[in-house]
């Protein structure tokens, strides 16, 4: 007798936990937008710039460039001949026919692209 109140006791209080588990609306898989993106990145934008050969800044590297400082705007990665550079390096030589992807608000991606396109005079 005094086993089959403690198993009651338990069966209670096990079902008691299963009614509350299972009235709970289940977690969000996918947190809001708002938890993922910081809020200095909202307005971030992303633009792919291909280098023509008459680009000004074929053959530099990219802290020469001072993209950054000029306007604004920064390189987060590179697709050259089928390979991926993820964040490069301020060491890493920008190239004839590279896809450069810059970050930054639609200002500072504007400024950039008109950096990067340039067309450079032919030499005399």
């Amino acid at each position: 007798l005094l086993l089959r109140k403690s198993f009651t006791r338990i069966y209670s209080k096990a079902q008691a936990a299963l009614r509350e588990t299972l009235t709970q609306p289940p977690p969000s898989r996918h947190p809001e937008p708002s938890t993922v993106i910081p809020p200095m990145m909202r307005d971030a934008k992303l633009k792919t710039v291909v280098l023509a050969s008459s680009s000004p800044v074929v053959g530099k590297l990219i802290a020469e460039v001072q993209l950054r400082n000029k306007t604004g705007a920064s390189v987060v990665g590179i697709e050259r001949e089928g390979e991926n550079i993820i964040n490069p390096g301020a060491d890493e030589e920008l190239k004839t026919g590279d896809r450069v992807l810059l970050l930054g608000s639609g200002d500072q991606l504007a400024a950039a692209e008109a950096l990067m396109m340039q067309q450079v005079a032919p030499a005399a």
